[in-house]
């Protein structure tokens, strides 16, 4: 029963730690631009430098069981 307790009261506490309020966005604050390139005919966008082109891709991928706790 304790570990499920102090689980619990960590989730609560995690949660009311992302919680916290959101810095505005003034007009004048928005971010820069990025500027998009092709990579093989696959769309990049480019770096700070502005002579190298990056592109992202993978997957992202989970899983969740239940089951009774003993």
């Amino acid at each position: 029963m304790r570990p499920l307790l102090v689980f619990l009261c960590l989730v609560v506490a995690l949660s009311a730690a992302g919680a916290a309020e959101l810095p505005s966005r003034d007009a004048k604050s928005a971010p820069p631009k990025t500027k998009r390139c092709e990579i093989g005919g696959q769309p990049g966008f480019l770096a700070a430098d502005g002579q190298t082109c990056i592109r992202i891709s993978g997957y992202v991928s989970g899983q969740m069981t239940s089951g009774a706790l003993k």
